[in-house]
């Protein structure tokens, strides 16, 4: 690929990302990953899967050229889209920020449900109602890539509802309005229940989703019910290394070995004791933990050789 076709295939906004297929958003610190995730939580709950150019200075024509869908709208709630990052501090900011975004995204929609009531009495053609919109909601804090996402929806419910291709000549009749404040209004409303169910959403960390899953999955991964998600790895290992030992020290062939040593400090003195603790360790050290007959010599050949 060359230097301009890189150039021309570009992406500049969370619109122009096609969500009916996989992509990978890469960028720096600090330059808006987290402000195209919720652009895109915004997208899937509005149900607009499809790429949408950003245009600036365009005509009517050209909007509803390029901002005409192609297939229908599938909506998500917001408890059906998962949200995954690194750390818990970052979960919590990723919720906040995507509570944010919805909320002022369908602030945005009720600014554009007042202009097109205020407007539609004006213009009769649809290029010059949405050229119109666009040029107005620059001024009532519409964020820049809530109005593509807006003129779809109206473009589409015109297409569901008039039964015909919308172009930059399409006459506006009352029922047209209608279904276009019908889609402005019901994509408010789907924002705004994200809004308030925003607790529901799936924002974790990779481990939570991989542990939850193995929980939803436990027959098939064959893993334990009750499991726990341990903080810093240092306590699973120490965990891990605890059980080996347990394992080793209460196992059948190092139970006869510590019985026999047991058995030789009894009614001993506290250096026999201290002599017969220190064979152990050294025979433990040269030897072959799972033959039980070369311990037991071992361990008195080893307390021979300190008397």
């Amino acid at each position: 690929m060359t230097d301009s076709d890189r150039k021309n295939n570009e992406i500049k906004s969370c619109n122009e990302i096609d969500l009916r297929s996989h992509a990978v958003v890469e960028a720096s610190a600090g330059t808006g990953k987290t402000y195209t995730i919720t652009g895109l939580v915004v997208r899937l709950v509005l149900g607009i899967t499809e790429p949408l150019k950003e245009l600036s200075g365009c005509s009517g024509s050209e909007m509803i050229k390029v901002w005409n869908l192609k297939g229908d709208v599938h909506p998500l709630t917001v408890d059906q889209i998962l949200l995954s990052t690194f750390t818990n501090a970052a979960t919590e900011e990723m919720k906040l920020r995507v509570a944010a975004s919805l909320r002022k995204c369908g602030e945005s929609f009720r600014n554009l449900e007042f202009l097109l009531k205020n407007l539609s009495a004006t213009y009769k053609k649809l290029g010059c109602l949405l050229e119109s919109m666009k040029e107005r909601s620059e001024g009532l804090s519409v964020e820049n890539y809530v109005f593509p996402l807006a003129a779809a929806l109206m473009i589409a419910a015109l297409k569901h509802n008039c039964n015909s291709e919308p172009d930059n000549e399409t006459s506006l009749d009352d029922n047209c309005i209608k279904s276009m404040l019908n889609a402005l209004e019901d994509g408010e409303k789907r924002l705004s229940d994200a809004v308030i169910n925003i607790d529901r959403a799936s924002v974790v960390t990779i481990h939570q989703f991989c542990k939850s899953m193995l929980h939803r999955y436990a027959f098939e991964s064959r893993s334990l019910f009750r499991t726990e998600l341990m903080a810093e790895p240092d306590e699973a290992r120490n965990y891990a290394s605890t059980i080996e030992k347990r394992n080793f020290l209460y196992g059948d062939k190092t139970r006869s070995i510590v019985d026999y040593f047991l058995y030789k400090t009894l009614n001993e003195s506290q250096s026999d004791y201290k002599r017969n603790i220190s064979a152990l360790v050294n025979a433990a050290g040269r030897i072959d933990l799972k033959d039980e007959k070369t311990v037991k010599n071992s361990l008195r050949d080893e307390s021979i050789s300190r008397e």
